[in-house]
């Protein structure tokens, strides 16, 4: 089994570790297709409000679909795997959801089936 493809989602305005207050779309990841996966938030500080993110998917970069409805609107106190992912690209759509402060960091994992 060969070892775990760990990346994390960049955002324009700030990087890899985003501004929880502000609403954003990170930019898209290149994903492996039929392999399990993960995105986790690691939160740090989070006040105010109730973020979430919703996970998107497309095989052009141009049109984009919600990847289903377990993953969308999602709390970023939450995680989303799944066993097979059979897009081309992924991104993460953040909602601030009135924090006023802290920052959220997405991780993608994608493991070999």
């Amino acid at each position: 089994m060969s070892k775990p493809i760990e990346r994390t989602f960049n955002f324009t305005s700030d990087g890899e570790i985003h501004d929880a207050t502000v609403d954003e779309t990170s930019e898209a990841l290149g994903s492996c297709q039929n392999y399990t996966w993960s995105i986790t938030p690691i939160l740090v500080g989070i006040t105010g409000g109730t973020p979430e993110y919703t996970i998107e998917v497309s095989n052009d970069g141009v049109t984009w679909f919600e990847y289903n409805n377990a993953s969308t609107n999602v709390s970023v106190e939450d995680a989303v795997d799944d066993t097979h992912l059979a897009f081309t690209k992924i991104r993460i759509v953040h909602d601030a959801k009135g924090a006023s402060s802290g920052t959220v960091e997405y991780k993608f994992v994608q493991k070999q089936n």
